[in-house]
């Protein structure tokens, strides 16, 4: 997930500074224009600064997950055991038992409400 939120951020910033060559004419097809310029310059720190802490929140995510959930053991004071049980059915067996719900009521947005419940 954290490398598809990558990829997306990447590919939105690369699409952002080629709409700003476009805006200042220097495609073949790109029209003059300084305003549409000058607002995707402004736009460029608010989109950066989203991404970054978009992709922030999702590596320490990836790193609760990866060192067994140290903030749940110091929260709850659980077993290592019921924490993973835990984790195993709200992050997988839910989701796959909604999606296997829509598809056996044959719903034509199935991977949407599963997509919803993941």
């Amino acid at each position: 997930f954290s490398g598809i939120l990558f990829a997306f951020s990447f590919l939105v910033i690369l699409f952002l500074f080629m709409d700003m060559v476009a805006d200042l004419g220097l495609t073949d097809e790109g029209s003059r224009s300084v305003s549409l310029f000058i607002g995707t310059l402004m736009a460029v720190p608010v989109v950066l600064y989203g991404l970054c802490s978009l992709l922030t929140v999702a590596g320490f995510f990836v790193m609760e997950t990866w060192n067994g959930f140290p903030f749940l053991h110091t929260v709850g004071h659980f077993d290592d055991v019921v924490i993973e049980w835990v984790t195993l059915t709200m992050m997988l067996l839910i989701p796959l038992a909604v999606m296997t719900v829509a598809l056996f009521a044959k719903l034509d947005n199935w991977w949407a409400i599963s997509f919803y419940t993941w």
